[in-house]
């Protein structure tokens, strides 16, 4: 699965890394940190580019942009 697609295929209420993870395949071995890496990349670059009037999708981007701020 595209990582822009999983965006446009769960409500806003199911984001998180750990969904995203569950929906998206790499080329690579997993649990290799490469793939791992590639992931939560691809997670959080997906989500700087969705575009949306919605205040809910809003904050839900902005609370989950926050909360990789804290982890690195």
């Amino acid at each position: 699965m595209a990582a822009s697609k999983y965006f446009t295929l769960f409500p806003c209420e199911f984001w998180s890394l750990e969904n995203f993870f569950s929906c998206v395949t790499f080329n690579a071995n997993e649990g290799d940190e490469d793939h791992l890496d590639k992931i939560y990349h691809a997670f959080y670059s997906a989500l700087g580019t969705i575009k949306s009037n919605s205040p809910e999708i809003y904050n839900k981007i902005e609370k989950l942009q926050q909360s990789t701020k804290k982890v690195s």
